[in-house]
């Protein structure tokens, strides 16, 4: 019987460790996803605007997020990052940077475009943009080295990158999506959608 108990006891502590790791392994992932979303802007405008508002948004290196949002008002997220960290506000060298963000009329601009000077030492840097804007508007958005995402945005939506995928959801109205390497996903549209991809699925 001694052996017997010693299986039963090695079966039940294999199940409690089994058990533990679990929730352990849960709380990791949550730590991580936490962790990556509380990454502070390095620069935030914030622009009061009326009903039907345009949105144009460019990059050279970086992703660019719109998410349609209740509300008479965009606010321009800027992140900046290198070799995949993020930068504080301040402490990066943007010289060599032509950054605009700022309202003309009902048009909200937020574009990082690089001014054509070579500066090696700050070659690494990444700028991406999340926008919040009313539901009702309409965007433009290019980036060359990133992804896009729209959602939940009423209004016709042009998006194009040269190197990353594009997500478009919850879209009331055309939407044109362009990307030469990545896929595109497509959900809840209401509207015409003419998607083109040379390097993924759609």
């Amino acid at each position: 019987m001694g052996f017997y108990n010693q299986q039963r006891d090695m079966i039940m502590t294999q199940s409690i460790r089994k058990k533990l790791r679990t929730p352990a392994i849960t709380l990791f992932i949550a730590l991580a996803m936490v962790t990556g979303l509380s990454a502070q802007p390095y620069q935030t405008e914030t622009f009061a605007v009326n009903d039907g508002v345009n949105v144009e948004v460019r990059t050279s290196g970086g992703s660019i997020v719109v998410n349609g949002t209740r509300g008479d008002e965009v606010k321009v997220e800027m992140f900046v990052k290198r070799r995949g960290r993020t930068i504080d506000s301040g402490d990066a060298d943007l010289s060599d940077w032509d950054i605009t963000i700022e309202k003309q009329g009902n048009t909200v601009y937020a574009k990082a475009e690089r001014d054509g000077r070579i500066n090696w030492g700050n070659s690494n840097y990444s700028i991406s943009f999340v926008v919040y804007t009313p539901r009702k508007a309409t965007a433009d958005i290019r980036t060359s080295g990133g992804s896009i995402e729209m959602k939940n945005l009423n209004g016709d939506q042009n998006a194009h990158t040269s190197g990353g995928s594009i997500t478009a959801i919850e879209i009331a109205g055309d939407i044109e999506l362009k990307t030469s390497g990545g896929s595109i996903t497509i959900d809840d549209i209401q509207g015409k959608v003419e998607a083109n991809t040379s390097g993924g699925r759609i």
